[in-house]
């Protein structure tokens, strides 16, 4: 079993021999790193930053957060030259620091649950070095089994380059796809540490009407998918082989499928299938109505699944036959408002794509670009605090064309810089391209709402499993009908797919 820290006084580190990288890294450092005696525990260099494999965070405990994040900051900023070997950590002062800090839990994360931790002005960590932050978020992983943390971690360290410890260290070319200030810092078991961004806020709803956010984002999403040079080990994670050279593989359908069969074991688990009524609510989540009621709980698990995996199939032939030569690039995957954060300062700064700041990148992969754009379209319906997403809140016709043109500017402003232009859609004439990109639009629309439904239900399915599901009103709560004091997943999944099946009949009438 994986130790967990009770007090500060437990972490110690030493520096490991070598440093590793990607995926395998991680896993690498794992196999290669037991407990010591006395609960010390070795710290190993992945992507450059320290890694803590056995060391496992309670959120509960705020002395081991504490902890945690100062000694992963002091590894991270010390002299790559500097003895690492003894305890960091462990003396009574550390405890008084401990203490001091203070801990603030940030809302807005459906899938992590996510901590600010502020130092004193006499802890180590903002000490000394003027680099070394005051503040840093900690973010502690959640939708278990949904997210390679070794593949997600691996990447946000190459999104965010060889970090900001100085001169010293040279920042890859791809740093600049990402906020300057965005770093990720250190890892442990179950979580990790990254940067904290003063001075910002997340954006709203409010912000999505303003011609300069939707610019901003269309900026932001351009130089990603085309200026972020993607590791080899993501086209493994795509299906294809560990070449470069290959053509890239979206894993829209693999991840999908996955998200399925998830859903299926966690359905065919006992405490699901013993209960009919329940196995009712996730089939009328599913399907959009009741199932028979001469049904039994495993026959109206295998419906959910058969419908699920038959739409997917049939959305999977529409791309493919409508839009076979869509571009593929690495993608955000989760571009909604809690993922966009903006100058808390500049209100009504006029040039947002030199402010905006994107964040959270665990959704992300090598995919579809254009669902990428579909899914932040989706998002500007909401939903994320209700589980009611407003279908009327999609941008119309002109603004999704004013946002693709942007687009397709910036994508070949960084063509144009990485002497790559002409490839893929920036070679077509602009207005041609934007009804092209339109038309994928519509389609990967109808993707965004499937998967997220899926993921609704996987989330409400595991809280089931776990014994976190609130039965109380339950139907009513599905239906929409009382309101809620936290996030309800099987409401939120029952709507996208209902969303789906608009989208869909919607698609089908016009063609």
């Amino acid at each position: 079993m994986t130790p967990s820290i009770q007090h500060p006084a437990t972490i110690a580190t030493t520096r490991a021999s070598s440093s590793f990288v990607g995926p395998d890294g991680y896993a690498r450092a794992r196999s290669q790193t037991p407990a010591n005696n006395g609960g010390l525990f070795k710290m190993v260099h992945v992507e450059n930053r320290p890694y803590f494999p056995l060391v496992t965070i309670d959120p509960s405990d705020e002395a081991s957060m504490v902890s945690i994040a100062r000694t992963i900051v002091e590894a991270y900023y010390a002299d790559a030259d500097a003895d690492c070997d003894g305890d960091a950590a462990g003396s009574d002062s550390d405890d008084n620091k401990a203490e001091a800090a203070q801990i603030t839990r940030i809302s807005g994360g459906l899938t992590n649950a996510l901590f600010k931790v502020d130092f004193p002005p006499a802890s180590p960590s903002p000490s000394e070095s003027s680099r070394r932050p005051s503040s840093v978020l900690i973010r502690i992983f959640g939708a278990e089994g949904m997210i390679d943390r070794d593949v997600e971690t691996a990447t946000f360290a190459r999104l965010c380059g060889d970090g900001h410890k100085g001169d010293k260290y040279a920042s890859h070319s791809s740093s600049s796809v990402v906020h300057p200030s965005l770093d990720l810092i250190g890892r442990f078991a179950n979580g990790r540490v990254e940067s904290w961004i003063s001075g910002m806020r997340q954006s709203t709803t409010r912000d999505f009407k303003d011609s300069s956010f939707m610019g901003g984002v269309a900026t932001g999403l351009a130089r990603l998918h085309y200026g972020f040079e993607i590791p080899d080990y993501l086209h493994c994670q795509s299906g294809g082989e560990e070449d470069a050279n290959e053509v890239l593989k979206p894993t829209l359908w693999k991840v999908m499928g996955a998200w399925i069969e998830e859903l299926e074991a966690f359905l065919h688990k006992g405490v699901v299938c013993e209960d009919s009524d329940l196995m009712q609510l996730f089939y009328l989540a599913a399907v959009g109505r009741e199932a028979n009621e001469s049904d039994s709980a495993f026959s109206i698990k295998d419906k959910i699944i058969s419908h699920l995996k038959s739409e997917m199939r049939w959305l999977q032939s529409m791309v493919q036959e409508r839009h076979p030569n869509a571009i593929v690039a690495f993608s955000h995957n989760d571009l909604c408002t809690a993922n966009i954060l903006l100058d808390a300062s500049a209100e009504d700064n006029s040039n947002k794509s030199t402010t905006m700041c994107i964040i959270d990148y665990e959704y992300g992969s090598i995919n579809y670009t254009m669902y990428d754009v579909a899914n932040f379209f989706c998002e500007l319906c909401g939903g994320n605090n209700n589980g009611i997403p407003d279908l009327s809140s999609f941008p119309s016709h002109e603004r999704q064309r004013d946002f693709i043109r942007q687009y397709i500017r910036e994508s070949r402003k960084v063509l144009l810089e990485k002497n790559q232009y002409g490839m893929g859609e920036t070679d077509q004439n602009e207005d041609e391209c934007i009804d092209e990109l339109q038309s994928q639009i519509h389609l990967f629309q109808l993707a965004s709402n499937l998967i997220w439904g899926v993921w609704g239900l996987v989330q409400a399915s595991g809280e089931v499993t776990h014994r976190t599901f609130c039965t109380k009103n339950a139907k009513l709560r599905l239906d929409g009908k009382v309101d809620l004091d936290t996030f309800d997943n099987l409401r939120y999944g029952k709507n996208r797919l209902g969303n789906y099946m608009i989208c869909r009949e919607k698609m089908e009438f016009n063609h």
